[in-house]
């Protein structure tokens, strides 16, 4: 199994959006896992996602665990049966969101053209 710390913290970019749907921006995860004890700059992510960085500090992966929700196993285990459960809980996520989106738009946008056509009859 070869999936490196950049591959994993791609798939998590990737994937897992917050509410409202559009991607997180490194600067955005930055911001949301910084503290005052231990700050996480973009540089740090860039160099982690680019394979700059191997061996982040702790407290970053901690940080960054925290923001995606994530146990921090993911971002080290080894066992390949403990990792595909991780990679294909998180695409099944990204699936079902990206499936409820959908049937919401699409549902919103019928809702909207039925709406129209009455608004036309009166």
């Amino acid at each position: 199994m070869e999936h490196d710390l950049s591959y994993r913290l791609q798939l998590l970019f990737d994937k897992l959006h917050p509410p409202g749907g559009a991607p997180y921006t490194v600067a955005k995860v930055a911001e949301l896992a910084s503290t005052e004890d231990a700050p996480v700059t973009p540089q740090q992510i860039y160099g982690i996602l680019n394979g700059k960085t191997k061996r982040p500090a702790f407290a970053t992966i901690v940080a960054l665990a925290n923001v995606f929700k994530v146990p921090l196993e993911y971002f080290s285990t080894t066992d390949e049966e403990m990792w595909k459960s991780y990679e294909s809980h998180i695409l099944t996520l990204h699936e079902r969101i990206n499936n409820t989106s959908l049937l919401a738009a699409r549902t919103n946008h019928f809702y909207s053209l039925r709406e129209k056509r009455r608004s036309r009859q009166k």
